[in-house]
């Protein structure tokens, strides 16, 4: 009897064949619609805004090949983090001679995650230093 009752609920719970019809259709008209309607006016907005932790050879590597790509897609490196000054400064005035303004910098990278508007960041520390 048990087993009948659970077997009569599942089948309860199953839908119909118009309500399959109907959700289908009403998702497909939500995607079509939601790949249609504009999301907005390209602008300052639509900025990339990235933070680069690490300034020594990784990150000068992959500073170089977000650089290459930074026009095209609207791409800017608004913050940098080093623990060596040294790699810090290098790398901040690399970046006001080739992007056109100078980063934030902070040698303390929780800083950096904190700055508001950072809508990316690139880990360029050595092996030893993340997980």
């Amino acid at each position: 009897m048990i087993r009948e009752e659970r077997e009569g609920s599942m089948q309860k719970e199953r839908p119909g064949r118009r309500t399959f019809i109907r959700t289908s259709a009403a998702t497909a008209a939500g995607l079509t619609l939601s790949s249609v309607v504009p999301r907005g006016v390209l602008g300052a907005n639509d900025r990339l805004r990235v933070g680069l932790i690490g300034g020594g050879g990784r990150g000068n590597y992959l500073l170089g090949e977000t650089l290459k790509i930074a026009a095209s897609h609207n791409v800017e490196v608004a913050a940098l983090c080093d623990v060596w000054k040294v790699n810090l400064e290098r790398t901040a005035d690399r970046l006001a001679k080739e992007q056109g303004s100078r980063p934030k910098t902070f040698a303390r990278y929780m800083d950096l995650l904190s700055m508001p508007g950072i809508d990316a960041v690139i880990i360029a520390t050595p092996d030893f230093a993340h997980a």
